[in-house]
């Protein structure tokens, strides 16, 4: 199980630009837990609205969390609210620990708090902003469900002003060519999760064109899926 943990916000697993896929390419799972309602609904939108990805339950209390993910078939676990509890990640933690489930947990974060460690955690987490945009945030869950870890926002990775010229692209084969500006244009839009039919609109560009631009890219980089991608873009610091 992956479980994402935040103030307002969590995430899931990843994607070929069609669907994310769980284990077995089977549609990622996602239980919800937050006791405010308004929060909710905004974290079910966003995860309702990426394909590959289902809301299964919600979780409000520490006795609703053990027996959803005792009783469903849970992938991802999005934490944001837990009533209650003073520290929700941990709270999530002891109950991974309990069921001795794998987890995963991603806090949304304020950049300007000074201490962002969890001492004594037993799962592995990661912070994100509180300003992070949706397309930031449907990447992240991408990412991590991927396997890959997201450093603390004052380390890297999300960059504090946006619309900065992201750095030039890295190749790892330079024998098939230099990669071209449409090419960086596609890549920026593809690292921040968009599918293919709103590049092509972003771009003003068929989606066919954008097929084979993805297609260039990957093999320039020396990439294998968007997920990779996606993992490549945090890497190097081009969010």
């Amino acid at each position: 199980m992956l479980c994402v943990c935040g103030w307002s916000t969590r995430y899931s697993l990843i994607t070929d630009g069609k669907c994310l896929v769980g284990a077995g390419g089977r549609e990622v799972s996602v239980l919800i837990v937050e006791s405010r309602h308004f929060s909710f609904i905004g974290l079910r939108s966003m995860i309702d609205g990426s394909r590959g990805m289902s809301v299964v339950g919600r979780a409000v209390s520490l006795d609703e969390l053990r027996a959803s993910v005792g009783s469903n078939n849970v992938d991802v676990v999005v934490v944001g609210h837990l009533y209650g509890c003073v520290d929700s990640a941990r709270a999530v933690d002891a109950v991974a620990a309990e069921s001795e489930v794998e987890v995963r947990l991603a806090l949304l974060v304020d950049p300007s708090v000074a201490d962002l460690r969890k001492d004594g955690m037993s799962c592995e987490y990661a912070c994100l902003p509180t300003d992070i945009d949706m397309e930031e945030f449907r990447a992240a869950l991408r990412m991590l469900s991927a396997g890959y870890r997201i450093h603390r926002p004052e380390q890297r990775g999300f960059p504090r002003h946006r619309g900065a010229q992201a750095p030039t692209l890295h190749q790892e084969n330079s024998e098939i060519g230099e990669i071209t500006r449409r090419e960086s244009d596609v890549f920026s839009l593809l690292a921040r999760g968009y599918s293919n039919a709103r590049i092509s609109s972003q771009l003003s560009i068929s989606e066919n064109t954008v097929k084979s631009h993805v297609r260039s890219i990957l093999t320039k980089l020396g990439l294998r899926s968007r997920a990779s991608a996606v993992a490549y873009a945090y890497e190097h610091r081009m969010l």
